[in-house]
């Protein structure tokens, strides 16, 4: 997740793929590791570490155009991922009509228990799980193409049709939000459907799109994140503080997490075209609190109640998507600043 911010936006190619290919090396059964332990013993815990990966690649390709390191070194992995997350692995299997189903309650990035139990269970079918493996295999669908890898590319491109089917399920038909998860159904309002518009292929079309956005911008959008849960749920937490329980009990139920910005402003990005000042502005409470606290950074959380930092003083998440959007708008405002003077200069 954090490194198209931290390292390629800041340039550093390099270090950039050598994580990649590091990261690539520690995959089993085409899962990776969710973190390694003081022993150096590697917890393959997340049903989306792998998805967020590729999007990594994507990420890393499409900067630097290196994509012959690409085939060289990480399109066996990849190919890896795919055959694991087809047949089903220890975490994750493709149901028959194309989405992934995740067979733990904490294995996405709403992971917290308490005692051993799930606070925000989620085992069944994501909907951020299944935006990202959507947006993955058009990707993974250009590389079979660019590679001639045509065995690679046949098994991919009927499971994108599929896809653009069953993820109408998601649809509810009470306001138009998506479902949490489907199997079984929770249509409890949460952030992480904005992914089904923010990442470069969505199986939603453009008024869907729209109405996820708004939902999303009307009931979970604050200017330091987007809330993991909206405020008229009776599970909803507006403190974040006391005992570890208490700090997990309101983690994902309530607090507010900066780093589902840079997906909420690529989903505004889409939906609006042209935005990119409207954004800019939008980022200026974020960069204020970059000069205060944790100097130069930014926390995990913000306490909805206060709205103070809470939780790790300074995360690589909410810096990394920060970096992403500042970089990704004040790019196309360049861009488009050149065009007019091109144009001004054939007018003159």
């Amino acid at each position: 997740m954090s490194l198209p911010g931290i390292l390629l936006c800041t340039g550093r190619h390099a270090l950039a793929f050598e994580i990649l290919s590091e990261q690539a090396a520690m995959m089993r059964e085409g899962l990776l590791p969710n973190f390694v332990d003081e022993n150096n013993h590697a917890h393959y815990g997340s049903a989306d570490a792998s998805l967020w990966f590729v999007n990594a690649v994507r990420e890393y390709a499409e900067c630097t155009n290196d994509y012959w390191s690409v085939e060289q070194e990480l399109w066996k992995p990849l190919r890896s991922f795919l055959s694991s997350y087809v047949q089903g692995n220890s975490l994750v299997r493709m149901d028959s009509d194309c989405l992934l189903y995740v067979k733990e309650p904490a294995a996405t990035w709403m992971d917290a228990k308490i005692n051993g139990v799930a606070v925000t269970p989620r085992k069944g079918k994501p909907v951020e799980i299944n935006a990202l493996w959507y947006s993955d295999l058009h990707f993974l669908l250009s590389l079979a193409e660019r590679f001639d890898d045509k065995k690679t590319g046949s098994v991919i491109a009927p499971i994108i049709e599929g896809i653009d089917s069953s993820f109408q399920k998601y649809l509810s038909a009470e306001d138009g939000r998506l479902l949490d998860v489907l199997e079984p159904n929770d249509s409890t309002l949460r952030p992480n459907q904005i992914f089904a518009v923010s990442l470069p292929h969505s199986p939603l079309n453009e008024l869907q799109r729209r109405h996820v956005f708004n939902i999303v911008r009307s009931r979970l959008y604050t200017p330091f994140g987007l809330r993991t849960l909206s405020t008229d749920d009776s599970r909803y937490h507006d403190r974040y503080c006391g005992n570890q329980e208490e700090r997990d009990s309101a983690y994902h139920q309530g607090a507010i997490w900066p780093w589902l910005l840079g997906a909420f402003y690529d989903a505004q990005l889409r939906v609006h075209p042209g935005c990119e000042q409207q954004v800019l502005a939008s980022l200026r409470p974020l960069a204020d609190a970059m000069r205060s606290g944790c100097l130069g950074s930014l926390p995990e959380l913000y306490e909805p109640a206060s709205m103070q930092p809470a939780g790790a003083i300074s995360q690589a998440w909410s810096v990394a998507e920060v970096l992403r959007t500042y970089a990704k708008v004040k790019r196309a405002a360049s861009e488009k600043k050149e065009i007019y003077l091109q144009k001004s200069t054939l007018l003159a």
